[in-house]
């Protein structure tokens, strides 16, 4: 496989992002940064080519390389998002006995008259 170190460039031609490649990944980053770009040079080995990312992001320190290059840098792990008391309340309840509670609280003169008796019954059974 063939591998490559590729530049970002902003209109003014300023160097925004430098990284390593292989296949597609010039044209995905071309994309996600909406900036142009190109092929710096070719290697045959990864390793050489992490090896020449670093040295030309030590070299221009370019404004969105967040780290020094080779491999990327420490991710951190994925948080389990924190559910309030109110979803837990909604999970608990369904979400139809919720938008019952919700509709004779806060809109009961927009529900019909007629319908009154059967959303309270869905609300508190």
């Amino acid at each position: 496989m063939n591998f490559y170190v590729y530049e970002l460039v902003s209109e003014s031609g300023a160097v925004m992002y430098i990284g390593k490649g292989s296949g597609r990944r010039l044209a995905v980053q071309r994309k996600a940064f909406q900036l142009d770009g190109h092929e710096v040079a070719r290697f045959k080995s990864e390793k050489d080519a992490y090896q020449f990312e670093r040295q030309r992001i030590d070299e221009l320190k370019p404004f969105l390389n967040i780290h020094p290059g080779g491999n990327g840098g420490t991710v951190q792990k994925k948080r389990k998002p924190r559910i309030t008391e109110f979803e837990k309340e909604c999970l608990r309840l369904g979400s139809k006995v919720v938008a019952a509670r919700l509709a004779l609280r806060f809109g009961e003169h927009l529900v019909e008259p007629s319908k009154l008796d059967a959303v309270r019954k869905v609300a508190y059974g």
